[in-house]
């Protein structure tokens, strides 16, 4: 099993410990800080390849961080807040995490949800090529960018993985719960808040951009989200 490097951004002592103990034993690398500044630090001088991040944290906050680190780095980032309401939750999304969970939690859980974010499935036989399709749009999910005419749009890991999911299928409707399982690798009864789906999808198609009816990827109703490019005569890909 490959071995990854885990930073820890949390200033409870008690909880670094228990997920440095836990994340160790099942073979990563794990970094620890204590606030916001020494985390962002160690996020862009060790390169870790996941980040865990507390949204209420001292000398500056997670989402701070968080917006600081998106402006250049894609590495996956798992926020853990206090905070039950939902806006807080979908702000944390919007604004590049990956994924988070709400304190407290079981650390087990935590670490299956870390190893689902770094998993990746899909053998590389399928993304040997890149993806494209009539007009400016080119899909290198290998190397996760989008290109648009002459503008390369970056993914993040996540973005990266939805986007391949839905494109190796295209005309095929997924539902939330379906790309839930295979984008995040959750049952629905371990992760029955479909809104993640939703905010990675708004994220994504703001970079695609477009109208709804000329986006590759959009909204299927009574569904979920279908992947449909243009066909060779300018058509929207009909629905299977």
């Amino acid at each position: 099993m490959k071995k990854f490097i885990v930073l820890v951004v949390d200033d409870d002592a008690g909880l670094q410990q228990v997920l440095g103990m836990r994340l160790r034993l099942a073979g990563h690398d794990v970094l620890s800080a204590l606030d916001g500044s020494t985390g962002l630090d160690l996020a862009y001088n060790s390169q870790p390849d996941l980040i865990v991040l507390d949204i209420m944290l001292p000398r500056r906050d997670g989402l701070d961080v968080l917006r600081t680190l998106r402006q250049t780095l894609l590495t996956p980032v798992v926020m853990l807040t206090a905070r039950a309401e939902i806006g807080d939750r979908l702000e944390a999304l919007s604004a590049g995490a990956d994924d988070y969970m709400l304190k407290p939690f079981s650390p087990r859980e935590l670490e299956a949800r870390i190893s689902a974010i770094l998993a990746d499935p899909v053998s590389d036989r399928l993304l040997a090529d890149a993806i494209e399709f009539r007009g400016d749009w080119v899909f290198d999910l290998r190397n996760c960018w989008i290109r648009k005419g002459d503008q390369i749009l970056r993914l993040t890991r996540m973005e990266y993985k939805l986007l391949r999911v839905l494109a190796l299928h295209p005309g095929r409707p997924f539902t939330r719960s379906e790309l839930l399982h295979q984008v995040w690798g959750y049952r629905v009864a371990q992760y029955a808040d479909t809104r993640v789906v939703d905010a990675h999808i708004q994220r994504l198609r703001a970079k695609l951009g477009g109208a709804e009816d000329q986006a590759p990827v959009r909204a299927h109703p009574g569904v979920g989200y279908i992947f449909a490019p243009l066909d060779v005569a300018g058509q929207q890909v009909a629905s299977k």
